[in-house]
């Protein structure tokens, strides 16, 4: 988003990645935490967004304010995601009147579609922020036994010591 920030080339395309990966992150996670929370139950995942989201604040005694902040942007982020999953094709008119010297200044500006509106940097950083704040607020009560996967990457791995002698050849080197 620092691109974005310095209005640098390309800063457009960094807000729409904030804001699309914001919806996809807490998407996942909420998913995530709900296998943790009910484990695979079919009822949680035939839940819409918001009722993901609403069932895992009350197992987790998380106050759900869907018109408050963090869950606000949430609801807006999962209404982002479905504009852009299935976006359609929109017909823009837009007229403006202006003196010829101001003409200059527009050049390289066009009418923007309702979808476009909503990339603004103000709102990547809200996201970005509010997701934070969100999948704090559920990581926080939710056991780490438990959530272990919430807390890291969940990769393991192993390594033991072998002689020569019991380290296969690759094939053709016998």
């Amino acid at each position: 988003m620092f691109t974005a920030e310095e209005r640098k080339p390309g800063w457009f395309d960094q807000v729409l990645i904030s804001i699309t990966f914001s919806a996809l992150a807490i998407e996942a996670y909420m998913n995530a935490a709900g296998r943790i929370m009910h484990g695979s139950a079919p009822d949680f995942e035939k839940l819409n967004f918001a009722e993901k989201a609403e069932s895992l604040c009350s197992i987790l005694t998380i106050r759900w304010e869907p018109t408050k902040e963090p869950w606000a942007t949430v609801i807006w982020l999962h209404n982002f995601r479905n504009k852009i999953a299935h976006a359609k094709p929109e017909f823009i008119i837009e007229e403006k009147i202006m003196v010829a010297a101001a003409l200059d200044g527009t050049r390289n500006e066009w009418p923007k579609s309702t979808l476009e509106k909503m990339l603004t940097l103000g709102n990547a950083r809200r996201c970005v922020d509010q997701v934070t704040i969100a999948e704090t607020r559920i990581r926080e009560r939710i056991d780490p036994v438990k959530g272990g996967s919430l807390y890291g990457d969940s990769m393991s791995s192993q390594a033991s010591v072998h002689t020569p002698d019991e380290v296969s050849q690759p094939p053709g080197k016998a």
